[in-house]
């Protein structure tokens, strides 16, 4: 079984029993394997760094098939270096998690569907109009990640950022 944490810091400021807890399972089962990112919350995407968690027997088998050298140096420094730096991870996590909200909050208020997010994205469930909403952040200068056929992922920027993204979703509603 896979469970993929990339988000796991920011489920961890939510208090909601239902967040599985991976590492319980990863004890009691031993097909059970973990990936965790260092992307996300840590702010290290460009360096692709992450890690597994997992029993020697599966982990004897990921390092079989991994790229040899597939993180460098710089990335591994970094990562170290990030966790050694809890507090301020999760200081930063909580500033983020309060922008989302904040965020959320102002396209429901513009008439969007907004799903509950517990990442560092909101989702715009707009279907076949996927490529035209994109078109319409790419026009104000915003970067968002299209899904053809089923809606748009928005990484929740700073305040200044969130507000652009606002205004866009707000003219592109009106426009409909």
């Amino acid at each position: 079984m896979l469970i993929d944490e990339a988000y796991i810091e920011f489920v961890r400021t939510a208090d909601d029993d239902a967040v599985v807890d991976a590492l319980t399972l990863l004890r009691e089962d031993p097909r059970v394997l973990v990936l965790r990112t260092f992307s996300k919350a840590y702010g290290l995407a460009g360096l692709r760094v992450g890690y597994a968690l997992a029993r020697p027997r599966i982990a004897k088998g990921l390092r079989a098939a991994s790229t040899p050298f597939g993180v460098n140096a710089l990335a591994q420094v970094a990562a170290v270096a990030s966790l050694n730096s809890e507090a301020e991870l999760f200081e930063r996590v909580e500033e983020l998690t309060a922008e989302r909200e904040r965020l959320v909050d102002a396209l429901r208020a513009a008439g969007w569907d907004i799903p509950e997010a517990q990442g560092n994205f909101v989702w715009f469930p707009v279907g076949d109009r996927a490529g035209l909403l994109a078109a319409a952040f790419a026009r104000a200068g915003i970067l968002v990640r299209p899904f053809a056929g089923d809606g748009v992922r928005v990484t929740v920027g700073d305040r200044e950022a969130n507000d652009a993204v606002i205004a866009v979703a707000r003219s592109f509603r009106t426009a409909q």
